[in-house]
């Protein structure tokens, strides 16, 4: 009968031949420690043994790892768990910009699907990274680059989910607005006919000097800021009236200079 070893508290077959030993295997003969296994020696034990055994080696994320599996488990491919999962983890995963992302599998899904993020995001912005494995709904910022209205190459952070869902440059976003006094900012007209300049009466009551030096054919029709106007008594007696009143008050409701309806002229 051949004779047995014991491995913790199982005792089984000595191996006589190491070519049918772990041993024999040089990955489990790197990782096989007989110190931590009751000092047996590697070459007397099978591979086909089915007692559990502890093994050790450095992992892919630089960690030392101990763990229990049978040779004749680990004969069939079943390695550390943990680089299994470290495994999984990078087959899934990307690091952007510092922070984990899951990848993306269908180009479809990705920004580069998306023709104005497509176009602005720089992978030499991004460490390199494809846009094509960047999800559009990612929550993690991106560095984007552009030209704004006014010229000037902008580069900016901001998340894929954000920009899917309308977010456009920060710096393109200030430029369409501007201050009509010091506590109010008003978005930009566009289109000379959606201003005050297109009603005769408006633009002849408004003066830029009165409003932050602003041209009127850049306020819109139906702005709700207040804006200061200026006209002559519409009674005829020649004194300036000044007010202040919303766009929208004139345009829409009408209404015209309060001091007219008290004006001096009239008692």
């Amino acid at each position: 009968m051949a004779p047995f070893i014991t491995i913790g508290s199982a005792r089984v077959r000595k191996c006589p031949d190491i070519s049918k030993s772990i041993m024999a295997n040089p990955l489990l003969a790197a990782e096989y420690d007989a110190a931590l296994n009751g000092g047996i020696e590697g070459e007397f034990i099978y591979k086909s043994c089915s007692v559990l055994l502890n093994w050790r080696h450095t992992c892919v994320d630089g960690s030392e790892n101990t763990w229990a599996a049978a040779p004749a488990d680990r004969s069939k491919g079943r390695n550390c768990r943990n680089c299994y999962r470290l495994n999984n983890i990078q087959d899934n995963f990307l690091t952007l910009n510092g922070e984990r992302a899951t990848i993306c599998r269908n180009p479809e899904d990705s920004i580069m699907a998306d023709d104005t993020l497509a176009a602005e995001y720089k992978p030499e912005l991004n460490g390199g990274i494809n846009g094509n494995l960047i999800l559009k709904g990612c929550g993690i910022r991106v560095q984007w680059q552009h030209k704004c209205t006014d010229g000037v190459d902008h580069v900016w952070s901001a998340t894929p989910k954000g920009r899917t869902q309308g977010r456009g440059c920060s710096r393109c976003d200030d430029l369409r607005y501007i201050f009509i006094n010091a506590d109010t900012r008003i978005r930009i007209c566009e289109d000379p006919a959606n201003s005050i300049m297109a009603d005769p009466v408006l633009a002849a009551q408004y003066f830029p000097e009165l409003n932050n030096g602003i041209d009127g054919v850049r306020i819109f029709s139906q702005c709700n800021a207040p804006v200061i106007w200026r006209h002559q008594c519409s009674h005829g007696c020649g004194e300036t009236h000044t007010w202040s009143a919303t766009v929208s008050n004139r345009t829409v409701f009408g209404r015209g200079c309060p001091h007219c309806v008290s004006c001096q002229c009239l008692v």
